[in-house]
């Protein structure tokens, strides 16, 4: 009995977590494509494989932190003498902005990519306006691009503009998240290691000069974590950083709509959080709520007074669609699945046939463009019900489908549509934008370690640069901070897992949806290691 309750210790259950939950996703992304026994013997072993490797990282990391913390004490003494208190943070800043110089002038003048060209058609009038991408960003976008064009005389010239404003905005989160973490007990070893990781990601350098709202998102996301992370673990009570807090989380949700649903999940769970937590719990409910009231007076303004159309809410079905449809366009197909007639012609009345036979496995964007949210909310509950009782008899497929979405996300090889970092859509709106890149020949490296996955053949680069590095980080993160009993951390980790959630509702496994959780990964590694540290 003695030595049974020495195994199951602790350290017993956060292997046995961590084992658990990364084997299970091992074998989810082999799921459909080998049989059921197969997928299971993979889960099985991968646990055993995972659980060793658990067991043998709390054993020997403590060793090697220690040692690398021992060799960083000359560096540290110097950081402290040259470089105290915010001479650090721009330090880090300057570094960065250093080194982004040739990745600028590589994809000089900038990317107008993903859905910044229709927002440029929304701000010139050639597009009608709604609020489906940001106001905000639309409104923002608009001016320094028109400014950029005013002062350089051609329309790279606003591409340029807002490429640079932005670099500098990304940067300036990501060495203030490197400052505050180095002021929390970071070594300096890590704080460099962090910083070359950063400034050299392929991924990082790319998608900072492309002018999707995902990336100026991304940057007030990283300073709302470090900020929030800040006031909860300080006894600091100034007003400056409140109003910060405040201004970075307001930013945030101006920027995009995921950031609202986020907050208004973290202030439920901040009003239930026990006392003994300690966390300046008044002052947290105030501050998220007054951003929620103010986000919500700006959509006011701009349905009920700007007459602004509101998005279709159809982005957000992406997953039930998705799955529907897959059913469907197998029943089309003549393969065999469960679902009646009546319930096929349900589905038919919200995704048109022509939508069903386009339906593309990894990307929802067919099937949505077809799809009729109006039929849908009209008889929203005997739809929810269709929905249900299709999945019911068929939930492998349903499985198999939203595997399919995700899988960009969690395959460590899965390149799909990454040329898209790059491209300039919606030629057909008359933008005369064209790439003119200064440092062509590390354009060409960039696209070869995103798109052609050169990085891959090196291996530590393989894990290092890998985009789904971060989902597995936080993932660890959360076993962590259930084994710690650590619950001001998990307020901390809750905006980073609730957004994560948010990702795998989306249309696609695209890798600027996930650049947000890409920038944290140093702030997730510290706190991964910050015992040690």
């Amino acid at each position: 009995m003695k030595a049974l309750k020495k195994i199951i210790n602790k350290n017993f259950f956060l292997k046995l977590f961590i084992s658990v939950t990364f084997a299970t996703i091992n074998a989810f992304l082999l799921y459909g494509e080998f049989d059921n026994i197969s997928v299971f013997i993979v889960w099985c072993s991968s646990i055993i494989i995972w659980y060793i490797l658990t067991g043998l990282s709390i054993r020997f990391f403590p060793i090697a932190s220690d040692y690398i913390c021992n060799k960083s004490k000359r560096i540290d003494e110097v950081i402290e003498k040259y470089f105290s208190g915010w001479k650090l943070f721009f330090l880090i800043w300057a570094i960065i902005i250093i080194a982004w110089i040739i990745p600028f002038l590589a994809l000089y003048p900038g990317t107008i990519g993903y859905d910044s060209p229709l927002e440029l058609a929304y701000w010139n009038g050639s597009v009608k306006m709604t609020d489906h991408h940001p106001v905000s960003h639309t409104v923002f976008l608009g001016v320094i691009y028109d400014i950029g064009c005013y002062f350089w005389g051609e329309p790279n010239g606003g591409v340029v503009l807002f490429s640079i404003i932005q670099g500098l905005i990304v940067s300036s989160s990501i060495a203030y998240c490197l400052y505050v973490i180095k002021n929390k007990g970071a070594s300096s070893i890590f704080v460099i290691v962090s910083l070359l990781w950063g400034v050299f990601n392929p991924y990082v350098q790319s998608l900072t000069f492309n002018s999707t709202k995902d990336i100026l998102f991304a940057a007030f996301f990283l300073y709302f974590i470090t900020m929030f992370y800040c006031y909860i673990v300080e006894k600091d009570k100034s007003i400056i950083r409140l109003v910060l807090l405040f201004a970075t989380g307001l930013l945030m949700c101006l920027l995009r709509h995921q950031g609202v649903y986020i907050l208004f999940l973290l202030l439920v769970f901040v009003i239930f959080t026990p006392k003994r937590t300690n966390i300046k719990k008044i002052r947290t409910i105030i501050v998220i709520t007054c951003i929620l009231l103010i986000v919500e007076m700006f959509n006011y303004v701009v349905h009920n007074v700007l007459k602004y159309e509101p998005g279709d809410t159809r982005e957000m079905l992406s997953v039930p669609m998705q799955q529907m449809a897959y059913v469907c366009n197998l029943k089309i197909n003549g393969e065999q699945v469960n679902i009646t007639d009546e319930q096929f012609d349900d589905v038919e009345k919200i995704i048109p046939e022509d939508g069903i036979r386009a339906y593309e496995a990894y990307c929802a964007d067919n099937v949505k463009s077809k799809f009729n949210t109006d039929v849908f909310k009209a008889n929203l509950g005997g739809n929810i019900k269709t929905y249900l009782q299709i999945g019911i008899n068929n939930k492998g497929r349903y499985l198999y489908a939203f595997k399919n979405l995700i899988s960009g996300y969690l395959e460590p090889k899965d390149r799909k549509y990454n040329d898209l970092i790059y491209a300039y859509p919606f030629s057909g709106l008359g933008h005369i934008i064209h790439r003119e890149p200064i440092a062509e020949w590390y354009y060409d490296i960039l696209v070869d370690n995103t798109s052609e996955g050169l990085y891959e053949k090196i291996p530590l680069l393989s894990i290092l640069y890998d985009v789904g590095l971060s989902i597995y980080l936080l993932i660890l993160l959360v076993g962590l901070c259930i084994y710690r009993k650590d619950y001001r951390l998990w307020l901390i980790i809750l905006p980073m897992l609730l957004f994560l959630l948010s990702l795998f509702l989306g249309p696609a496994a695209l890798i600027r949806y996930i650049y947000p959780l890409i920038i944290l990964t140093p702030f997730l590694v510290f706190h991964i290691i910050r015992k040690a540290t």
